[in-house]
């Protein structure tokens, strides 16, 4: 019969991951923020009548998506209607 067993760790293995962990969200963070700074700038450069558009445009898109749109009518006259107990 053979026991084996590790050595408890010193706790390096967790500050390594925990090293890691921190690395990730730094990257995130600083991909969010060129992503940010990008749009901006891709903005700046346009003239004042895109800009407007973009704007425009940019609040309609939220607005649009907001709601929930109803099924096709050939869907809803057609569909198949449940048998309930």
């Amino acid at each position: 019969m053979c026991l084996v067993t590790n050595a408890q760790s010193d706790g390096s293995a967790n500050s390594k991951i925990k090293k890691e962990e921190h690395k990730k969200e730094i990257r995130e963070k600083n991909k969010q923020k060129s992503e940010i700074e990008g749009r901006k700038r891709h903005e700046n450069i346009q003239t004042k009548a895109v800009q407007k558009r973009m704007k425009k445009h940019r609040k309609q898109r939220i607005h649009v998506d907001a709601y929930e749109r109803k099924p096709f009518f050939l869907k809803r006259w057609f569909h198949k209607k449940e048998h309930g107990s």
